[in-house]
């Protein structure tokens, strides 16, 4: 059965529970009308908690599932706010952190230590790329370690193990993988192999792999792709190309480990409707995709502790 399908039925299903708690995929993004921002199950369509329109910069969004928050930034005159909102209890976001002087472009959480963001910025006075750790027991914007970009918006991936920071720079057409030691802010660049384009990168949640989506030029075609770091950068393609595929949107993906499965954001490539947002997975063990909901987001994220509220107020997505 076709698993978007499958999904609506799940939905009909689980209309009638007051709450629910599943371990599944989750989208937060913009609803229907614009007027506002819904986090929602890809499972039962429009249920889910809503709350007031955001911009959010770059679709730079972290997710700490252990404490159902996510994190975002927000353009603001002169810099970026980072909000916050409790996707367990309501869909009310606040205000966490103004951060003055930078354009936040990429977050990520650090949840192994002491818990705190990693924001990638751009400082306004001199253009200058930085790294900055925000701890989030105490909020303030700490010392800022500079890097060398310029960096493809939305793209990043943390590996905790490590504290390895890793993002896609992009000059012309020329991309390389940037893996940046968090704690000083030593950069190493490994070459994407000529013909390939990184769209997306996510790291394995247990095995602590780093998984990329990528495009070839020769036929246009995406694959998903184990990235192996070493002297130089290989790209593992599993499974065949698909030319059939997407476009894929910046920002944060996931993996449920699971289902084996990594699920990212696009735009459908060969529908009667090319521009429409779509998430979309793909088997981690044979490549093969899935059209898993139609759906404009600005992040996804798995948790399978969260029970959210139903409202009915519009119907199904």
């Amino acid at each position: 059965m076709n698993r978007l399908l499958s999904r609506l039925l799940c939905g009909l299903v689980l209309a009638g529970i007051g709450s629910w708690s599943l371990a599944d995929v989750f989208t937060y993004g913009p609803t229907d009308d614009g007027t506002g921002q819904r986090v929602s199950n890809i499972n039962v369509g429009a249920l889910g908690v809503e709350g007031p329109a955001v911009t959010i910069a770059g679709n730079a969004v972290a997710v700490d599932v252990a404490s159902n928050r996510l994190y975002f930034a927000v353009p603001q005159a002169g810099g970026t706010q980072i909000r916050l909102l409790n996707y367990g209890t309501t869909g009310n976001h606040s205000a966490f952190l103004s951060v003055p002087g930078h354009r936040i472009t990429h977050l990520e959480l650090d949840s192994s230590g002491a818990a705190r963001l990693l924001a990638v910025s751009i400082r306004e006075s001199d253009q200058q790329p930085v790294l900055t750790p925000i701890s989030l027991s105490s909020p303030a914007f700490g010392t800022s370690l500079p890097l060398s970009g310029p960096f493809v918006m939305g793209v990043s991936a943390f590996r905790p193990s490590d504290d390895r920071f890793f993002l896609l720079k992009q000059v012309g057409t020329v991309q390389s993988l940037e893996s940046i030691d968090a704690n000083t802010g030593v950069q190493t660049s490994l070459a994407v192999p000529a013909g390939n384009r990184i769209g997306e990168l996510v790291q394995h949640p247990q095995s602590n792999s780093l998984y990329a989506l990528v495009d070839q030029d020769s036929d246009l075609s995406t694959h998903v792709a184990l990235l192996v770091t070493g002297a130089s950068l290989t790209l593992g393609p599993l499974g065949p190309t698909d030319t059939g595929c997407c476009f894929v949107l910046a920002g944060p993906a996931m993996i449920d480990a699971g289902a084996n499965r990594l699920y990212a954001l696009a735009r459908d490539r060969t529908g009667t409707t090319p521009t429409l947002p779509v998430v979309v997975s793909f088997d981690l063990t044979t490549g093969a995709r899935d059209l898993e909901a139609l759906k404009r987001a600005n992040a996804l994220f798995g948790d399978s502790g969260v029970n959210l509220p139903e409202l009915f107020s519009d119907g199904f997505e």
